[in-house]
């Protein structure tokens, strides 16, 4: 039963009906209720022995840590308001997370959750769609309007966490190479419901209008690229990632990608960083680091948040979910295929790596840290993971995939690495 709620708890909280087909559900906290329905099952599951904690899973401790992380950023600055509202904000992350790692136990189950991901997006990109070319979407909502000169420029948006063009094209980005592995698993030679849904899917990306969204395109289709290549490529390609990494600042403030906008993020970016300064181990403080731009305003940018809220040791959990999820579905990738099951999985590793890429690139220009969504392909990763392996054993897999206390060492490196390299990228491009 517990996944039945997982499940609808992932509809409502994607689809969010509740805020324009039945607003009058609003009253009723219906995620919450539905978050300990699925708590109730899965501990009730638990006492029965049905389910168990995947101890081994690197993706559970990380979550474990990155929660203590919020409660330590807000209880170093001794700010025990703070403590609360952390903890009543950020446990449904942490608890959603959790149970899907639990319960999600099979491909059937694993494959169910992605195409309720996938139906989800259908449903905006249909409202999406809507809006462009009838002027009005679901609740005769219309779209955004921008005036620049005689030309009027129109942009999609859905409702509540993706009432912002970026935030709906994110999650529309996010979910495109979902349907194309779900739908095309490698068991046929074509499916024409894949390029359906995907045609559908993009076509709305397009209405959003939005500038992060396209980049993640960019991005998501070099992932596809990167997948084609055998493992040991890998030390070929990471130094040339290394180069462009290097030039990008460089490139943007020459070729003049630097317009007003931009530049007003990349001061936020540096007022970020200098909060980062005065509480680099534990941080300013979970939700709080609007406090220190001008005028509140967001940082837009995921990373440069994380580090800043929670310092190094909350940051080197959060991205560390995410290394461990990217490492992890690289190597499921280029396991043998031998049976149908075998060719979904590899599908599957494939769209939500390219998944995560999206998002992670969408993210570098976005505030969307805590981006609800991006927690529910983490856990999914996590899930398919833990899925293979229970056939293959932990002890075999974690050694295939690398998994030791030596990976522990490199998420931290790779955190510290990135807050240098986006430090530097601010001083260049200033």
């Amino acid at each position: 039963m517990a996944i039945f709620f997982i499940s609808l708890f992932i509809l409502a909280n994607l689809i969010r009906p509740f805020e324009w087909l039945w607003p009058e559900l609003q009253q009723f906290q219906i995620l919450d209720i539905l978050v300990l329905c699925a708590i109730f099952f899965t501990v009730l599951d638990m006492i029965q022995r049905r389910e168990k904690l995947p101890k081994e899973s690197p993706w559970l401790w990380l979550m474990v840590g990155l929660f203590f992380s919020v409660v330590a950023s807000h209880a170093y600055h001794t700010y025990f308001g703070g403590i609360i509202e952390s903890v009543r904000d950020f446990a449904r992350i942490a608890v959603v997370f959790i149970l899907i790692v639990i319960n999600t136990k099979t491909l059937t189950q694993i494959r169910w959750l992605v195409l309720l991901f996938i139906t989800s997006a259908l449903v905006v990109s249909f409202h999406c769609l809507l809006q462009k070319y009838t002027g009005r979407g679901f609740a005769n909502l219309a779209p955004m309007v921008h005036y620049v000169g005689d030309w009027v420029r129109t942009r999609s948006y859905y409702f509540g966490i993706f009432s912002d063009p970026n935030d709906t094209a994110l999650f529309l980005v996010s979910s495109l190479p979902l349907a194309w592995a779900y739908f095309w698993d490698g068991t046929k030679k074509i499916s024409y419901l894949a390029i359906v849904c995907v045609t559908i899917i993009f076509l709305a990306i397009i209405t959003t209008e939005s500038r992060s969204g396209f980049m993640a395109l960019v991005f998501l289709a070099g992932a596809y690229i990167l997948l084609k290549f055998p493992i040991n490529w890998l030390w070929t390609i990471v130094p040339i990632a290394f180069v462009a990494l290097v030039s990008a600042p460089i490139l943007m403030a020459q070729l003049g990608w630097t317009d007003e906008s931009a530049m007003d993020r990349f001061n936020y970016w540096g007022e970020a960083n200098f909060a980062f300064k005065s509480s680099p181990i534990f941080g300013v403080g979970y939700g709080l680091i609007n406090d220190f731009t001008y005028q509140s305003a967001s940082v837009h940018n995921s990373f440069i948040t994380a580090y800043a809220e929670l310092g190094v040791i909350g940051y080197t959990f959060w991205l560390g979910l995410i290394i461990f999820a990217l490492f992890g579905m690289l190597r499921l990738n280029k396991m043998i295929t031998e049976t149908t099951e075998d060719l979904q999985i590899q599908a599957l590793s494939t769209g939500l790596f390219a998944s995560l890429i999206a998002t992670c690139t969408s993210g570098f220009f976005l505030t969307r840290t805590y981006y609800l969504p991006l927690f529910i392909v983490l856990a999914i990763t996590a899930a398919l993971y833990s899925n293979m392996a229970n056939k293959l054993g932990w002890t075999v897999l974690n050694q295939y995939c690398g998994w030791s206390i030596k990976n522990v060492w490199l998420a931290s490196g790779i955190s510290l690495g990135s807050i240098v390299y986006i430090y530097l990228f601010i001083v260049a491009l200033n």
